[in-house]
């Protein structure tokens, strides 16, 4: 069916005849644009109108106001930041809900470890075996040990994302494992994270990996996500309740 088409602010229209001028490379990275009164000259529009669409694609990340005498408005160079910071954002504040990442995690974790199964090498398996050890260090201070033990985590899966290559697992994951422990820290304490079984879970998902065994592999990595998810919604409820 045929559809009645919105109509398109000014702003909007500079946007997107910017944004488009931006991604097609017209204004490559790092080159100033025109001062404002030129482009709002070629453009056909008031400077006030201009300076509110260069603020939105700042928010966007696609260009940078600098002050100075050699300052203006630059394009940025094209890098996931925004993304990364936003993600960052949304689990700090808790805005995503718990099944939901749960849900993601388990598809996304799994992806992860089949394309890492395929290009894990001979000296990958012995750097991610050296984890083994820190990991069973924390674990042997139980509830006290659960802290630490999650930052030796963070830089376990930050070791799979390195040997996976992938600039979109990095992306996207990073700054999920950065801040899970925010997200987890108000629902589960120390005696309820069940460390011993979360060392059970990464000697399991290394030994597999060594062993070229991926469906064991992907199995405790979901498995270890979903326990930790029920945790926290166990957690949530007796909050809830009290």
């Amino acid at each position: 069916m045929l559809k009645k088409q919105k109509p398109v602010s000014l702003v909007e229209n500079l946007v997107e005849q910017l944004e488009n001028a931006i991604v097609s490379a017209h204004f490559g990275p790092g080159e100033k644009l025109p001062p404002t009164s030129e482009l709002a000259a070629r453009l056909g529009a008031s400077r006030g109108t201009l300076r509110e669409a260069l603020r939105i694609l700042q928010q966007k990340g696609l260009v940078e106001s600098r002050v100075g005498v050699k300052g203006g408005v630059f394009v940025r160079e094209a890098n996931t930041d925004v993304l990364t910071d936003g993600l960052a954002q949304l689990i700090r504040r808790k805005k995503i809900p718990l099944d939901d990442l749960a849900e993601f995690r388990q598809v996304v974790e799994s992806g992860l470890i089949r394309l890492v199964a395929k290009r894990v090498a001979p000296a990958d398996i012995d750097r991610l075996k050296k984890y083994i050890p820190p990991l069973q260090e924390e674990a042997s201070k139980g509830a006290k040990g659960w802290h630490s033990f999650l930052e030796v985590e963070v830089r376990l899966r930050k070791e799979l994302i390195r040997i996976s290559g992938s600039m979109m697992y990095e992306t996207v994951l990073a700054p999920l494992h950065e801040n899970i422990f925010s997200y987890a820290a108000p629902y589960i304490d120390g005696k309820d994270a069940e460390v011993e079984k979360a060392l059970n879970d990464w000697t399991q998902i290394i030994d597999a990996l060594a062993t070229g065994d991926t469906e064991r592999a992907v199995f405790y990595t979901q498995h270890h996500i979903r326990r930790y998810a029920d945790k926290m919604k166990a957690g949530m409820k007796r909050k809830q309740n009290n």
